[in-house]
């Protein structure tokens, strides 16, 4: 894998085209090396995929990454100047938000109010502004998020260690079946919930005090295209996704029992995101005025995106009309997906295009929390969607399975084989950072300190 082929040999081949692999490949460009970046498909960027539709051209229809925590995420904060980047304001974040749960539409005063649509005990009903950090508080009997222990250590209050069990478990023991139901609508991912995710991430990340979140865009131009060839290299960087590390025929990874079991020490979940952009902010017509929304409904959440004013002065608006995870969800937006008519005005693969049907089932359920009629809402003029799920390289995130200790396996997987100079840069056993590029980022500085003795 490392060896062998004709001319001269690479002191670095990456394989991966994603942040994690180009962001690598930039760190190492003044150490004097012979340096590639090997991808598989026809773009760079791996999950931080931005498209700019027509109608809209100056506003990034984010289908991958598209946000990060100002003061949480420093690394990716940091290097932004560095490139010459910017960041704003994350647009749904500034927005009035509406809540639609069971049928019923609320602001977030309302989430701690009579109003909600839960039959939550007193306790329960106290807490509703922010249960995910209550349920930290309670498991791990702790009242601040700086007396946090080391999660890997810690014990809830029956001794049992917090890694070896899942989200739901965690609830189980703490909460009526009506609060889980309740933190499961709000919290808007339902992958969180699966019986196969360890508790581990959200007992860690439950700062009740996040800034607001930011966005940016990330970019490079670093790329070669591999072709069926030998390829000949002093190290190789694997950047690249459990799902495809899985796939690669080397020994390390195929037949060492502790690398496989590395491997599989998580779970991959699916996630799907569709932009619509309108020939007007049609939103802005009624008398409430939402432009970010959270529901228990297929959309899940999303919001406005932003808006384009051209030299006539008309101006055109975009909207995430959905965001949301679960396998079953994004099998019914792929079947809709399916129809033949699609709205697209410009040319895009078919994985990507938008058809009537989904239009139809989206405006329906916008109409619903509206409150409005679904033919008072106009036409789309553009629209594009993507699911992530392929099933030879992940889907939009992991997360562990119960029973594995995040931080061993991380800097277990680094160096599969201690006699080969193969490492691996990926967010998926990140403990705390699953599904950021923070994460990515993270992972490739810890393999450039230990393996190239950069600070």
């Amino acid at each position: 894998m490392a060896s062998g082929g004709e001319g001269e040999c690479l002191d670095v081949a990456i394989v991966g085209g994603g942040i994690g692999g180009t962001y690598t490949a930039w760190r190492l460009r003044e150490r004097g090396l012979k340096i590639a970046i090997f991808e598989n498909t026809d773009r760079i960027g791996g999950r931080t995929f931005s498209v700019f539709l027509p109608s809209v051209p100056n506003v990034p229809a984010d289908l991958g990454a598209m946000r990060f925590h100002r003061g949480i995420h420093t690394t990716l904060e940091g290097l932004l100047p560095q490139l010459g980047l910017r960041s704003e304001v994350f647009q749904p974040d500034q927005f009035q938000k509406m809540f639609h749960f069971r049928g019923r539409r609320l602001t977030g005063e309302e989430l701690n109010s009579t109003k909600l649509p839960y039959n939550l005990s007193p306790s329960e009903s106290k807490i509703t502004s922010n249960l995910i950090w209550r349920l930290s508080q309670q498991a791990l009997n702790v009242s601040r998020p700086d007396q946090i222990p080391d999660i890997e250590e810690a014990t809830t209050p029956d001794g049992v260690p917090v890694y070896k069990q899942s989200y739901l478990n965690l609830m189980d023991k703490l909460w009526s079946s009506e609060a889980k139901n309740y933190l499961k609508d709000l919290s808007v991912f339902y992958t969180l919930f699966d019986t196969n995710v360890n508790a581990v991430h959200d007992a860690v990340a439950t700062n009740p005090l996040v800034p607001s979140p930011q966005f940016t865009l990330f970019n490079t131009s670093l790329l070669f295209q591999i072709r069926p060839r030998r390829i000949c290299a002093s190290q190789v960087i694997l950047a690249l996704p459990p799902g495809a590390l899985k796939n690669i025929q080397w020994g390390p990874l195929q037949n060492a029992l502790p690398v496989k079991t590395a491997l599989e020490s998580v779970n991959d979940f699916s996630a799907m995101k569709i932009f619509l952009a309108y020939p007007s902010a049609w939103w802005d017509n009624f008398s409430v005025n939402y432009k970010a929304f959270f529901t228990d409904l297929p959309l899940r959440q999303g919001g406005e995106f932003g808006r384009f004013r051209n030299s006539s002065g008309h101006e055109t608006a975009l909207m995430m009309v959905s965001y949301a995870d679960t396998k079953e969800n994004n099998d019914f937006w792929r079947h809709l997906r399916s129809s033949p008519n699609t709205i697209s005005s410009f040319i895009v693969p078919a994985a990507f295009s938008v058809s009537t049907k989904v239009v139809e089932h989206v405006h329906h359920h916008l109409a619903t929390m509206y409150d409005v009629n679904a033919s008072s809402i106009p036409m789309p003029i553009d629209g594009v969607m993507h699911i992530w799920d392929d099933p030879q390289n992940g889907g939009a995130w992991q997360l562990f399975k119960p029973g594995y200790q995040p931080k061993a396996v991380a800097n277990f997987i680094q160096q599969p084989s201690a006699s080969d100079d193969v490492f691996i840069v990926t967010n998926a056993f990140s403990r705390d950072l699953y599904g950021w590029s923070e994460g990515c980022l993270r992972a490739a500085d810890k393999v450039l300190r230990q393996f190239f003795n950069m600070i």
